[in-house]
């Protein structure tokens, strides 16, 4: 998760990233900055386009506006686009539009002929960049059957999580559904990298049918799965799984709605909770346990006695172990709009999970980029370049000195102070880098 916000105070810009990569400045260029004010590096989405914002005058053969020859900016492995000259505010950019997006997990290195548009010294003449385009991957996130106004038709919700952009077409090839051997239209909804789907027109038989989804080989947690449709008098349970909420939360998924006069105390129990809160929704029956300190699993009895709004009745007792997921080791910053000094601190927070430390990195930008950098960024998004600065503040920060009782393999709140690493000064832009190493992990 990326943040950026405003110290309005003092009016210093601040600009976070939550990132695990590292980058450096050229040994044998360690100038370069006089010519060069910005330029795409790091990892980038597949539909970027690689962008170089010029420090130098330009000579007289290039005018901004125009299109460049190929061999101004190289490739390796090369790729085809359009190569503009571009003005700016403050400076020149030069910007590559590629012709179809970049392949996924493809690492290129960019070298402009920066001789051939500024008059620069001969060490300066090539400048060499590089940088990655996201891995695509694809993941299955199982969802519910959902009851609709007439409880004999039924449809299935659920999602398909891509790493980077994938056009619709391509996302909708990934998946097949039959009911009853018979195939099914699969409704769509795109939203960013959330591809949702939904097959309707469930309709419950006598006896239980089958739902049948069919995956492509590169989506994970796919492969072919059966989904029972129950029949008409079968009052059961679809599913029991947390929700990825917090604080914890269980949902029971029924193949009816549930009777919403009825006081479901003691019709659902988790073992150990005396105490346990529940909402129904339709079908739904949301428990929140009051833990105080967590499990691994849980173990969840649904008993005899609930009631469907059309008067029938679940008659069985269904128990059910339920383990929390294994979250891999993260790291983001929380929530966006200001930074407010408070008692002369500017707390910036962040979350964690599964790390026992972080490492923190603070970069001052100087003051001539400042252009550079309003120009091509706003607070809601972040830009891929990099800006021309140097380390103010690099150090290993252990999120349990002040926290001894956290519970690591959760996410965790914390804050830095960032007043008490660095001497803010106005007018200078900040980079804050959050990164981690695989010796932090729990």
């Amino acid at each position: 998760m990326k943040l950026f916000s405003k110290y309005l105070i003092s009016s210093l810009l601040i600009f976070i990233v939550a990132t695990i990569s590292c980058s450096r400045q050229k040994a044998n260029q360690p100038e370069i900055y006089k010519y060069i004010a910005a330029y795409t590096e790091g990892i980038i989405k597949a539909n970027s386009t690689v962008s170089i914002y010029l420090a130098c005058p330009l000579t007289k053969e290039f005018k901004p506006g125009t299109t460049l020859p190929d061999d101004i900016l190289k490739f390796s492995p090369g790729i085809k686009g359009q190569l503009l000259l571009k003005e700016g505010l403050g400076s020149n950019i030069v910007e590559f539009i590629p012709n179809e997006p970049f392949p996924n997990g493809q690492t290129y290195e960019a070298t402009l002929n920066l001789g051939a548009l500024c008059d620069v010294p001969k060490d300066y003449q090539k400048f060499t960049f590089s940088f990655s385009t996201i891995p695509l991957s694809l993941t299955f996130e199982p969802g519910n059957l959902q009851v609709g106004e007439d409880e004999t038709q039924l449809s299935y919700q659920a999602s398909i999580y891509s790493s980077d952009f994938i056009t619709p077409e391509i996302t909708e090839k990934k998946l097949s559904a039959t009911f009853d051997s018979k195939s099914m239209p699969i409704t769509w909804k795109h939203e960013n990298n959330n591809h949702q789907f939904t097959i309707a027109g469930l309709t419950k038989g006598e006896t239980g049918r089958t739902l049948k989804l069919t995956f492509a080989s590169d989506v994970a947690n796919g492969g072919e799965m059966d989904i029972n449709v129950p029949g008409v008098h079968d009052f059961s349970i679809l599913n029991i799984q947390i929700e990825n909420t917090q604080p914890l939360t269980f949902s029971i998924t029924m193949s009816e709605k549930i009777d919403p006069a009825q006081d479901l105390n003691g019709l659902v129990t988790i073992r150990g909770f005396s105490d346990l809160n529940y909402k129904t929704t339709d079908n739904i029956i949301y428990l929140y346990p009051e833990v105080k300190e967590e499990s691994p699993e849980y173990e969840i009895t649904v008993h005899k006695g609930i009631r469907s709004i059309s008067g029938n009745k679940f008659d069985s007792e269904v128990i059910q172990t339920i383990q929390l997921p294994v979250t891999n080791p993260q790291v983001r910053f929380i929530g966006k709009g200001s930074i407010i000094p408070t008692n002369g601190k500017v707390l910036i927070p962040f979350s964690a999970v599964n790390l026992k430390a972080v490492d923190v990195q603070i970069i001052k930008v100087e003051n001539q980029n400042m252009n550079f950098f309003l120009q091509t960024n706003s607070y809601e998004n972040a830009s891929e370049l990099r800006r021309t600065g140097r380390p103010a503040f690099r150090e290993k920060i252990d999120l349990q000195k002040n926290n001894p009782t956290v519970k690591l393999t959760r996410w965790n709140d914390f804050t830095i102070d960032m007043s008490n690493l660095v001497q803010l000064e106005k007018g200078v832009i900040y980079r804050i880098e959050i990164k981690y190493r695989k010796s932090y992990t729990t």
